[in-house]
């Protein structure tokens, strides 16, 4: 069974709420101590601070914000407007509560929303940050973002590209189904949809290296542990609580085999 989206990112918040009474980013945390180029980062969103130039008259999408993390730091750093959309009603209100903190509450607004069913508003800059895996169709989903950028708008993509091997591999169906990925996709296929939404890529940024590689033994006996025990695990939270750590543990197992690379990726409207 096919986990909701919402209900996925809604229980992940109620487990990171637990953990952290601040803001914090949903996405990948990378080891940018490692590396010599980024090693002044503490974030992803460090690397469109840098190298993308926004004007102060810009707005920003932030499609699939979380709480708010990525949105509010690129805003402050710009002095410009933002909306951040997301599935979970928890993050949304999570997010409106940071940006009062933050006292960008003027400048940021976020809602209830899917990042296929945009507006009229056309945007400077769109991000999406390992969302776009969710999408029930991204072929659909990039030309929607290619409709909603301004002329030379940019769209800047962080996301999970699958080792072509692994298709239609056991384990990359059941990673589909624990985190809602209709389809998990190879970096040559989405390159040919983003051509098809007429989006020119102009910078690609291999980040694998900078993510920690689990222990593929202690990974795959925790896998089989947690799929031995969702067999008997009749709680629907529970249920969902054990999906996720399942994708995230086949996420580990991934990366230790390099099955899985982490890119960032710029595109322009052409």
């Amino acid at each position: 069974m096919r986990e909701k989206v919402d209900h996925i990112y809604n229980a992940l918040f109620k487990f990171e709420k637990g953990k952290k009474n601040k803001l914090y980013p949903i996405h990948k945390k990378l080891q940018f101590k490692n590396s010599a180029t980024y090693k002044n980062y503490t974030d992803v969103s460090d690397w469109i601070i840098e190298h993308i130039s926004l004007a102060k008259t810009a707005t920003i999408l932030d499609a699939g914000c979380g709480v708010g993390y990525v949105l509010l730091k690129l805003c402050k750093a710009y002095g410009c407007n933002g909306i951040g959309i997301s599935l979970s009603p928890h993050e949304i209100q999570a997010a409106q509560t940071n940006a009062i903190q933050q006292q960008l509450q003027n400048t940021c607004n976020f809602r209830v929303q899917n990042f296929d069913d945009l507006e009229s508003e056309t945007f400077d800059l769109i991000i999406a940050i390992e969302s776009i895996k969710h999408a029930q169709n991204v072929e659909d989903t990039l030309l929607v973002f290619q409709q909603h950028l301004k002329p030379n708008g940019q769209l800047i993509v962080v996301e999970d590209f699958l080792n072509p091997a692994y298709k239609q591999h056991a384990l990359t169906n059941a990673f589909s189904d624990a985190w809602n990925v209709p389809n998990v996709y190879t970096e040559y296929e989405f390159e040919q949809y983003a051509k098809q939404a007429q989006l020119t890529v102009v910078k690609s940024i291999a980040l694998s290296n900078l993510i920690i590689k689990k222990n593929t033994f202690v990974t795959r006996l925790k896998l089989w542990i947690v799929q031995v025990c969702r067999q008997f695990v009749k709680n629907r939270n529970k249920q969902t609580q054990l999906n996720i750590y399942m994708g995230a543990l086949i996420m580990d197992y991934f990366y230790a085999n390099n099955i899985f690379k982490y890119q960032l990726k710029v595109y322009r409207t052409k």
